[in-house]
């Protein structure tokens, strides 16, 4: 193998993964997640996409592993994907049309105070803006439901629910004053506000909070009290019906009769309430956001145990620059390097006016795609090595804008492998003139390695643009004893892999003939 030297390495070359050691369908560190929102048959792409491609061609072109976040509920369109060893996260969202291709938007929806049905805010410039249903609405629950059931019926492999928050996120725009809600709250108000405001409202079963709203003489003493425990309610309900589907869609009487994993669009940083409900979040990312200490604490610090976090590119109100897509490979990189994944930059929704779609490159991205396939047993399995009292698996080089994520086999009876993810957040493009200097990259060996001594370890160095390990020098003792340093030469590339082998420290002398 090109990469590591082990029979396993071949078995990850190509797009074919290997079988998920057990039944969940969170992504694995070694894939690549690529959505297509909606199918596209033909050749598609923005003015500078080079070459356009239809969905499957784009797929083969990213070296993908899955499909994420596509909306469709063709079985040719999952059959088709199951032929190309495709695992398919199918997606339902909180505004459903009332039966599949109906086109009407009518049982079970969310309204405003004065009875409309309401769109999300970023829904309404659309041609036919979709109308959100109602977390406690049961006949809403069953319309997502079916739609579910349906998706992994024709081959789906998992669920994404996008706009998870449901009425937790459309109080914020307006909802839900339906009767229903409206009959539910007022037993949550008179079990949860204070007798104070309870007596001097003079709130009684038969209270009902739009009336008393739009009452325009209502007491206006306690309307801030009031709102924050109606948010609450709606953010309680949300998680209800996220439990309640979940729960629901497992049931062999009303569903799948199995577990099924499932997603869900939080932002890349909600996980309270009803997004905690989901295995893992495939959120969308702000420009703002894509620092290496933002990221960091996205990806990793406040993920919850047991979940994982995967997210898209960062996003502009444009289409991305050269520069900014220097950050978006650097971000990619960035991704891998703390174990996680970030979408394949193609059919990307950008918060643009006319909500433009983004269509990256192959020759922009697909190398760093091709790398964590073609080093996919140097991923999977290995989990972050934290740095004493810090509790980080960040470490910064040098005050510099590199940093290094040593990860570990800690499945491994002995770990004799340490990975040294190196992110370059000073990258700025295979052609750029910026003058790079050699890295001095330290760690401990027992903190990090796991090792005693460093003459014994081989080091060498991977990177997206060779196929080829470059072995390097370890300086032992350096800084200080007990620590090793390595000198890493100037690679023009935003990730790349510091590879620890400490095989050499256990090998055992040969027995003494006799």
């Amino acid at each position: 193998s090109p990469t590591f030297g082990c029979s396993l390495c071949e078995e990850h070359n190509g797009n074919i993964p290997t079988p998920y050691e057990d039944n969940s369908n969170i992504p694995r560190h070694s894939d690549v997640c690529f959505t297509s929102r909606s199918y596209h048959p033909h050749p598609i792409g923005n003015p500078n996409t080079f070459p356009k491609l239809n969905t499957w061609e784009a797929a083969k072109a990213f070296y993908a592993t899955r499909i994420d976040w596509v909306y469709n509920d063709d079985k040719a369109f999952y059959h088709n994907a199951t032929k190309r060893h495709l695992r398919t996260t199918a997606a339902v969202n909180s505004n459903l049309p009332d039966k599949p291709g109906s086109g009407t938007y009518d049982v079970g929806r969310i309204r405003d105070i004065h009875g409309h049905k309401i769109t999300a805010p970023w829904m309404r410039a659309w041609k036919n803006p979709p109308y959100w249903g109602c977390a406690n609405h049961p006949e809403y629950l069953d319309i997502v439901l079916t739609a579910a059931k349906t998706l992994l019926s024709i081959g789906a492999t998992a669920i994404q629910h996008d706009d998870p928050g449901i009425n937790a996120e459309s109080v914020r725009f307006g909802g839900c004053y339906c009767s229903r809600c409206m009959s539910l709250f007022t037993p949550y108000v008179l079990s949860n506000v204070s007798h104070t405001i309870i007596h001097e409202l003079n709130i009684t079963k038969s209270w009902n909070y739009r009336e008393f709203l739009l009452n325009p003489k209502h007491n206006k003493k306690y309307d801030t009290d009031l709102r924050q425990a109606f948010v609450t309610f709606q953010g309680d309900s949300s998680t209800n019906y996220q439990r309640t589907l979940r729960k629901k869609l497992f049931s062999a009487k009303y569903g799948v009769g199995r577990p099924v994993t499932m997603s869900c669009n939080n932002g890349v940083r909600n996980w309270w309430g009803p997004y905690g409900v989901f295995d893992y979040g495939l959120g969308e990312l702000s420009e703002v956001d894509a620092t290496p200490e933002k990221l960091y604490s996205l990806l990793v610090e406040k993920v919850p145990a047991g979940k994982k976090q995967v997210t898209t590119m960062p996003k502009w109100d444009h289409e991305p620059t050269v520069g900014e897509k220097h950050v978006i490979q650097i971000v990619a990189g960035f991704a891998y390097s703390v174990g996680t994944n970030m979408l394949v930059p193609w059919d990307i929704y950008l918060p643009t006016p006319h909500a433009q779609r983004y269509y990256g490159n192959v020759s922009d991205y697909a190398p760093l795609f091709k790398f964590a396939r073609d080093n996919a047993v140097l991923l999977d399995g290995f989990d972050a090595v934290y740095q004493g009292l810090a509790n980080t698996s960040m470490i910064k080089v040098n005050q510099s804008d590199v940093y290094v994520f040593p990860r570990t086999n800690t499945n491994a009876t002995t770990q004799e492998l340490t990975v040294l993810h190196v992110s370059d957040w000073t990258y700025c493009g295979v052609n750029c003139t910026h003058k790079r200097a050699a890295r001095r990259i330290s760690v401990n060996m027992k903190g990090v390695l796991h090792q005693d001594k460093c003459n014994c370890i081989q080091f060498s160095l991977l990177h997206p643009a060779t196929t080829n390990r470059m072995p390097l020098t370890p300086n032992c003792n350096k800084p200080t004893a007990g620590w090793v340093e390595v000198v890493v030469p100037a690679f023009n590339q935003p990730w790349g892999m510091i590879l620890a082998n400490a095989t050499g420290c256990h090998a055992t002398a040969p027995a003494a003939e006799g």
